[in-house]
């Protein structure tokens, strides 16, 4: 998206592609591509100054697959919060077929950067919701080698 122009009750949004004209316009972009759009009517300047300043930051999803889904066995959901990282909650990802049985949750803010320098097994293991609860708990079955 290149420009979105407002006036007289419509908008119109060009892109390298295409120009369409809307009733309205919603801008679904990460703050820092939003601030490469060329307004008219301009935002306001502390609208600019937010969207040039909003850095993105650094999330990494991670999931622990295991045979099967063990926790719901034991009567737990899978669900987790902690105030112990790496990984800070936890979700239930197992398909509807029950099999395999998949955990996953988010790592973020400065622990992400260390965490994605982890060879595989070693960064899932941290991140189970039971790893420190029970010495019974699965190990995570291993990755396929990356090519």
């Amino acid at each position: 998206m290149r420009s979105i122009v407002q006036g007289g009750g419509r908008a119109v949004v060009t892109s390298d592609r295409l120009v369409v004209e809307a009733d309205q316009v919603i801008v679904a972009l990460p703050p820092v591509l939003a601030a490469r759009i060329e307004y008219t009517p301009a935002l306001p300047r502390a609208k600019r100054m937010l969207l040039k300043r909003i850095v993105p930051g650094e999330l990494i999803k991670w999931q622990a697959v295991y045979q099967e889904p063990f926790w719901r066995e034991q009567g737990l959901s899978g669900q987790a919060v902690s105030d112990v990282g790496p990984a800070y909650t936890t979700f239930d990802n197992t398909p509807p077929s029950g099999a395999p049985g998949i955990l996953f949750g988010f790592v973020g803010g400065a622990q992400a950067r260390p965490f994605a320098k982890l060879p595989t097994a070693r960064a899932a293991a941290p991140c189970s919701p039971t790893s420190s609860s029970s010495s019974a708990t699965p190990p995570p079955i291993p990755a396929p080698p990356s090519s």
